[in-house]
């Protein structure tokens, strides 16, 4: 074939080019649609947030403030949540009262929502942290506290806290929208429903058979092994127990910390975390209230349990009375008992005397 009548096409100048720049202003435009999209729904659910009333963390921020001043707020995981009973610990102190216990969750969680409710200018009288001195060399998720992500503009403390809880949180300091991806269920029933009173208490019902122990201690002691904190992980535990301490007192609020009791322990790990615990409370001249089986024998009664780990609404009726004995006229010479405590005892024996419902 003559190679003059061969058909060839060449580009004209500069069409690679246009066509580069065609490219990357379709990845821009997505770009921009995308960083649109997110400000302006999370802008929405942002704003929707300040409603949230409902779930198990995130309404806390917002129903606490309400009940803060010159009171009281509890802190700490179920044990918390399911053993005090705000109603009756306001009732016998004479001091408002809010449970903002949270299940399954952490001192990542507590420092971070004490330093969302300290934004607030109301000042509690007292903070009551339940604490599990297993926390100190055990590990507990603290990404679980990424909950609160969705107000992490209101602290630039407690954004720093949750920066640390997971590698990837980041993201969520970047993304509006992604903030709120384990709290939309929460943020449409603000939009639908009232709540009229996000302060209740909700015990645990049930009583646990002395039949079923040795079973739940065989299946205990079936459980896989626990993983435990390196030292660096442990002094990193301890000291954001240290600051939620320092940070307390520092807005003039005290601080008493909580023990709870259990049906069965695990002896070991106990033994080896107790003595943190003492040392944390010595070396910062807190409040130690451990309202435990060993200190309080009634606890060892099954019958005020619901499982070998929560009490029911009868146990957690004691254990809210001994707690408001030790409150009342609160507060004592810092890391002694207040006058309240001679009360204990009369409660304690009154109870020994009763059959839990």
């Amino acid at each position: 074939m003559d190679s003059s009548s061969t058909f060839s096409f060449e580009p004209l100048p500069g069409t690679g080019i246009i066509q580069h720049r065609h490219h990357v202003l379709q990845i821009a435009a997505f770009l921009l649609g995308a960083v649109l999209i997110d400000r302006g729904l999370g802008g929405l659910l942002k704003t929707a947030s300040t409603r949230i009333v409902h779930g198990e963390c995130v309404k806390h921020v917002n129903a606490a403030p309400a009940c803060m001043d010159r009171g009281i707020v509890v802190f700490g995981n179920s044990r918390a949540a399911h053993h005090v009973d705000q109603q009756l610990l306001s009732a016998q102190t004479g001091l408002t009262a809010y449970n903002a216990g949270s299940n399954g969750q952490g001192i990542h969680f507590h420092r971070t929502l004490q330093e969302l409710l300290l934004q607030s200018p109301a000042r509690p009288r007292l903070f009551v942290l339940q604490v599990d001195a297993l926390e100190f060399i055990t590990q507990s998720p603290p990404d679980r506290a990424l909950v609160l992500a969705p107000f992490m503009d209101r602290s630039a403390a407690a954004r720093c806290i949750l920066l640390k809880c997971d590698p990837r949180a980041w993201i969520k300091q970047c993304s509006l929208t992604w903030r709120f991806n384990s709290q939309i269920h929460d943020v449409a029933r603000s939009l639908m429903t009232t709540v009229q009173d996000v302060n209740q208490f909700r015990p645990l019902k049930g009583a646990m058979d002395e039949l079923r122990i040795p079973e739940a201690a065989r299946r205990m002691r079936k459980k896989p092994t626990i993983k435990l904190l390196s030292p660096a992980e442990t002094a990193s535990v301890l000291e954001l127990y240290r600051e939620f301490i320092h940070r307390a007192r520092e807005n003039g609020i005290e601080v008493v910390l909580l023990v709870c009791p259990r049906l069965l322990r695990r002896t070991e790990l106990e033994n080896k975390a107790t003595p943190l615990l003492r040392k944390l409370v010595a070396e910062e001249g807190v409040t130690l209230l451990q309202f435990d089986e060993d200190n309080h024998p009634e606890f060892r009664d099954p019958t005020a349990y619901c499982d070998i780990a929560h009490l029911n609404n009868r146990g957690a009726a004691l254990l809210t009375s001994l707690l408001s004995g030790h409150i009342r006229n609160y507060p004592p010479e810092r890391g002694h008992p207040s006058a309240g405590w001679k009360q204990l005892h009369a409660i304690r024996d009154d109870y020994l005397g009763k059959k839990v419902e």
